[in-house]
């Protein structure tokens, strides 16, 4: 006999509610384009981060399109201060002053303390008169060993090159670091001298380039001037060095010009200055800059400084873009010859000029200078080896202030 089940059970008067199954809703589609527009906006430290969501934003960051996409979206962001002090001690194995550390710092204007962003320890020590040059993020110092040191202080990448040709005249040197468009990679530049073959003490410049991911330097064909010891410009797919002749004779006027795609030299006429010379290049993206300061240093009541724009014209040509009207003490002279003169560099539309533990910002519109409040002496920096803060004062310390951009290069 059939029995119907649970016919015992007594059924509710209340209607039976219907079960509803809620499927769980599947994650929303996000096109390729616009993970990758939002991913190259993010800071060099969070995306690499983001790196290990999953294998295809690996692939992604990882692509040379989106690190260079990455680079122009910084580069266009609104403009940080990176802040590289030197201090020095003396070591018994050196000669002079030398400094074992490279403590990298990022400021904004108007900030008190500035930020660490990374700290290495570098054995093989940095002299008093190297002076660090920079390219897309990347940093590029040379050591007492004659070594040159690649860093990016985003990613905490840090790199030695090999050693180039043994330079004989140490007073003259200086490295060049730029950008080639035309293979995509990064070149580093230098000269050096070495002796003649006549026997005599004179010495002659050579020139040799190394690009990165390879180690080997190749030498090029020589400078058609000897080359200065002054830190070099890049600009465009371009190196540019200032002449070093003797005091007789006359100087051709001339900037040397090495173009890192085909590896030539050509000349460029210096800035048509009349009160005042050449003295160094500035930075300004994409355009090349330099500051001439007054001739005759101490003898007029104040001195000048001349902002001298080249136009990438042929033949190239220069235009004035302010002058600057800077006190006598901004300008201090060296025991043994010369002067310390100000950095001066490009903060968004004004000038900054450095001096010592004093900056001051340049207005070029109204010609107004105002000091920076809260500048280099009063600037408290992170000391990883104290685990404190503290403030560099004192004469053993140098700073080295550049405009900068993150980079996942």
């Amino acid at each position: 006999m059939a029995v119907r089940r649970d016919a015992d059970v007594p059924v509710s008067s209340r209607p039976r509610k219907m079960m509803t199954i809620i499927a769980r809703s599947l994650a929303p589609y996000l096109p390729d384009a616009l993970i990758f527009s939002i991913l190259s906006r993010l800071p060099s430290k969070s995306a690499i981060r983001c790196k290990s969501v999953c294998k295809a934003w690996h692939a992604m960051i990882s692509d040379c399109h989106f690190v260079n996409h990455h680079l122009e979206l910084s580069k266009a962001a609104c403009q940080s201060m990176l802040v590289l002090p030197l201090s020095y001690c003396r070591a018994a194995a050196h000669e002079g002053l030398v400094s074992f550390w490279m403590d990298f710092y990022t400021s904004g204007a108007g900030n008190v303390a500035a930020e660490l962003i990374y700290s290495e320890h570098i054995p093989q020590g940095i002299g008093r008169c190297a002076q660090p040059v920079h390219c897309d993020g990347l940093i590029l110092v040379p050591t007492l060993r004659q070594e040159y040191i690649i860093c990016n202080p985003a990613t905490r990448e840090f790199v030695t090159l090999p050693k180039g040709s043994h330079n004989h005249n140490e007073k003259h040197h200086r490295i060049g670091f730029g950008f080639d468009p035309s293979s995509d990679r990064y070149k580093v530049a230098r000269f050096f001298y070495q002796p003649k073959k006549d026997g005599t003490s004179e010495t002659i410049c050579r020139f040799e380039v190394l690009t990165l991911g390879t180690h080997e330097w190749r030498q090029t064909v020589d400078p058609p001037y000897p080359l200065m010891g002054v830190t070099p410009a890049h600009v465009r797919g371009a190196i540019y060095w200032m002449v070093n002749l003797p005091c007789v004779g006359e100087h051709p006027n001339v900037f040397i010009r090495f173009d890192l795609s085909n590896e030539e030299f050509t000349l460029t006429p210096c800035p048509p200055c009349e009160r005042t010379e050449p003295t160094y290049f500035i930075e300004l993206e994409g355009q090349l800059c330099c500051a001439c300061f007054t001739k005759k240093r101490f003898i007029e009541t104040r001195d000048i400084v001349e902002i001298w724009i080249c136009n990438q014209t042929e033949p190239p040509t220069w235009t004035r873009r302010c002058t600057i009207p800077i006190s006598k003490d901004w300008i201090v002279p060296y025991p043994t010859g010369g002067f310390k003169l100000p950095k001066v560099m490009f903060w968004e539309k004004d000038l900054l000029l450095v001096c010592d533990y004093k900056a001051y910002r340049f207005c070029v519109q109204t010609g107004q200078i105002k000091e920076v409040a809260g500048a280099l002496k009063n600037r408290q920096y992170y000391d990883p080896r104290n685990n404190s803060y503290t403030m560099f004062l004192g004469k053993d310390v140098d700073f080295y202030i550049a405009n900068y951009a993150e980079s996942l290069v």
